[in-house]
């Protein structure tokens, strides 16, 4: 397996699709593809990574599982990340 090849595995890994490495990404749930996201812009190896609406449609459980990723590139991997979501509070 080429050093590309090996690489992309592993941020596929880090980002839970590790077991779809031969999956097409139209065939992904959401959480999924929004991961496949995230490890697509880690194989930049970015000192800076922008998040903008990471959390639509995603359950809380999704959306927590998605911190845990988040929390550990900025600990773990020295990263800053900016993180932006957007949430309607009712008028009234």
């Amino acid at each position: 397996m080429s050093e590309a090849l090996a690489g992309g595995a592993d941020f596929a890994a880090f980002v839970g699709l590790g077991n779809h490495l031969s999956s097409r990404a139209d065939a992904l749930t959401l959480q999924q593809k929004k991961s496949l996201e995230l490890a697509r812009a880690l194989a930049l190896k970015p000192k800076l990574v922008l998040v903008d609406e990471v959390a639509s449609g995603l359950t809380p459980a999704e959306v927590k599982h998605f911190v845990s990723h988040i929390r550990t590139l900025r600990d773990d991997y020295g990263m800053t990340v900016i993180w932006v979501e957007q949430y309607f509070l009712g008028t009234g």
